[in-house]
């Protein structure tokens, strides 16, 4: 049963592909519902209801000042190199990723707070790395730090993959819903060839151009392109089948959310290895260290850190 006294309603109408947003009284049995403003955020369960998208992203529970005030933090501490890059992956980045899976953090913010680290742990090595440094998987030899944007649009794919393989069927059966009227509402056509469950886009398309909402669905769909990845529903006996391939030939059925994290993981560590190995880094020493955990494990001893001096002249090396 609903409670009126509990809910919020948004009340606009579409005007040539514009919200406009109306006063109105409405009214469940003889109690009055709640009628919210075009810029009022309504929180549930801590995620930002918005009626459109520039008021959510004002609601950020963690700002980009605060991230950099506490990489600072940690980086002018007396942590060993090796503690502060595990401070980083362990206590900084993951304060993000509940803002990935209910909001929506801009990309060229996420740049930023990227660009912000390298330049920080820069200047502790006394070195200029490359950027697959910092990225690529310690086993490979690389510093295992996430590059944001890719955090954030992993975070998104399996928000949407939590949904499409939920337990409960009313679930499922709403979230579809959704991607069709998304689908329907941005006149997509459909696609046999689609890299995203049945939407007629590509890759260099990403949606512009098109008129639609922001929803989980549409965000999904430009975070499966840009991860460069095909999300598709198959029929299989009767039944459909949830499968997510790469660019890399990698496949794997979608059975529940974390089934999905084994190959998306190895595929950005796969393509962060690639670019590690590239000759024009003149670093060919990578190659003999990209799956040679004995000899990356150094990196991540936290609990009994190697020295400072040491690991300097193991990255500079």
């Amino acid at each position: 049963k609903l409670a009126p006294e509990k809910c919020t309603a948004y009340v606009y109408g579409m005007s040539r592909a514009q919200k406009r947003f109306y006063e109105a009284e409405i009214k469940m049995g003889d109690q009055t519902i709640q009628v919210a403003k075009q810029d009022e955020t309504i929180r549930y369960l801590g995620a930002p209801i918005t009626a459109r998208k520039v008021d959510r992203l004002k609601e950020l529970k963690i700002t980009e000042a605060e991230f950099r005030m506490l990489l600072e933090k940690i980086t002018q501490s007396r942590l060993a190199i090796v503690q502060k890059v595990d401070a980083i992956k362990k206590f900084l980045l993951p304060k993000w990723e509940y803002e990935f899976m209910v909001n929506q953090v801009k990309v060229h913010v996420l740049d930023r707070m990227d660009r912000a680290i390298r330049v920080s742990l820069d200047k502790i090595i006394g070195a200029k790395l490359p950027i697959a440094v910092f990225h690529a998987s310690w086993k490979d030899g690389g510093l295992g730090i996430p590059r944001m944007r890719d955090r954030q649009q992993v975070a998104v794919i399996r928000s949407l993959l939590c949904l499409m393989t939920s337990k409960h069927e009313k679930i499922r059966h709403l979230i579809n819903h959704a991607v069709e009227q998304e689908r329907k509402k941005r006149k997509i056509d459909i696609s046999e060839e689609s890299p995203y469950l049945g939407w007629n886009v590509t890759e260099e398309e990403r949606l512009t151009g098109t008129k639609g909402t922001n929803s989980l669905t549409a965000r999904a769909c430009r975070s499966v392109l840009g991860m460069r990845m095909k999300l598709t529903k198959e029929e299989d006996l009767e039944r459909e089948v949830l499968k997510l391939k790469t660019q890399e030939n990698m496949e794997a059925v979608i059975k529940s959310q974390s089934s999905a994290n084994e190959i998306i993981l190895q595929t950005i560590r796969e393509r962060w290895k690639k670019e590690l190995a590239q000759p024009t880094f003149h670093l060919h020493s990578f190659i003999s260290l990209a799956g040679n955990k004995n000899a990356n494990a150094f990196m991540i001893r936290a609990s009994k850190p190697a020295k400072d001096a040491f690991i300097k002249f193991a990255i500079r090396a």
